[in-house]
């Protein structure tokens, strides 16, 4: 998904369908903190690609294997978020 966070709690999450839940914290303009589960809420807003660091839950992390180029990597993940629909 195009999140960094959830509550984990409600129905969605439980169900594995976070882009339902309530407080999802989204990778732009997201406002993390009392909203989410683990994001701090000194992070301020999050501004996806356009920011030198982010602080994301592991479950929705992907890790890109050292063989997988980067160059290949940035378009895929675009355009895995773009065009997946749960």
């Amino acid at each position: 998904g195009y999140f960094v966070d959830s509550c984990t709690q409600c129905k969605s999450c439980k169900a594995g369908e976070e882009q339902g839940c309530p407080k999802l914290v989204p990778t732009v303009n997201g406002v993390p903190g009392a909203r989410s589960a683990t994001v701090p809420a000194d992070q301020g807003y999050t501004m996806g690609g356009f920011c030198t660091c982010m602080t994301v839950d592991e479950r929705y992390a992907v890790k890109i294997p050292q063989s997988y180029p980067l160059e290949y990597a940035g378009p895929i993940m675009c355009a895995g978020v773009t065009t997946y629909s749960p």
